[in-house]
């Protein structure tokens, strides 16, 4: 986790450099990885997916803190990310006695998947603002990216 710390900072400290603050820099922690159920064929998390990907739970929360704290310094915005088609309850609400206390949970986004109606609010209860929703291409292009499910069924609530 060290090592990834520290090429983020490199990266980030590298790009101020040479391009200074003409463009915003996000960076993201893959906070639970591998094993998705879904075909997404752009996607080295799919069980489908032949690539070598490291597979863990969710990390916990309070090194997800220290990462994304570490990395506010240098870059703008932080995302938690996560494989699979959700996360189930006890995972959203680790994550969200997290950015509860997070001091800079303004900067923080998530990527986690479908969400219902009950973890929208409790997320944006403790202050995330920002939900990637992972709809990476048009929705008539979207049945040659995925077969597992269809373009509506990846909105944010269900």
């Amino acid at each position: 986790m060290e090592n990834l710390i520290s090429e983020i900072l490199t990266v980030n400290k590298s790009q101020k450099k040479h391009k200074g603050a003409r463009i915003k820099v996000c960076s993201i922690v893959n906070a639970k990885s591998g094993q998705c159920s879904e075909d997404c064929k752009f996607c080295g998390q799919s069980s489908f997916n032949k690539a070598d990907v490291k597979v863990y739970p969710l990390i916990d929360p309070e090194k997800i803190k220290e990462v994304s704290m570490q990395t506010l310094e240098n870059v703008g915005c932080f995302g938690v990310v996560s494989s699979g088609n959700s996360l189930n309850d006890e995972e959203i609400s680790e994550l969200c006695k997290m950015f509860k206390k997070h001091e800079k949970v303004s900067h923080l986004g998530v990527s986690i998947g479908k969400i219902s109606d009950v973890s929208f609010m409790r997320l944006r209860e403790v202050g995330i603002k920002k939900i990637h929703h992972n709809l990476e291409t048009s929705e008539s292009f979207y049945p040659n990216i995925c077969s597992t499910h269809d373009y509506q069924e990846k909105e944010l609530t269900h």
